[in-house]
């Protein structure tokens, strides 16, 4: 779901992202990332630890 959120606001990951992403088995995670990815102006801003501190 993350992929294509992003995708749907034009916003790319690169391989390694998409590695992070695909790995990732941490549901509370991939919530933080989600919850960044629907205000993020770029793909930095998801990853940011202390993004939306």
């Amino acid at each position: 779901m993350l992929h294509t959120m992003l995708e749907a606001r034009g916003l790319r990951l690169d391989d390694e992202q998409r590695r992070v992403v695909d790995a990732c088995e941490d549901p509370e995670q991939l919530l933080r990332w989600g919850a960044r990815a629907a205000t993020a102006g770029t793909v930095a801003e998801v990853f940011s630890e202390d993004a939306g501190s």
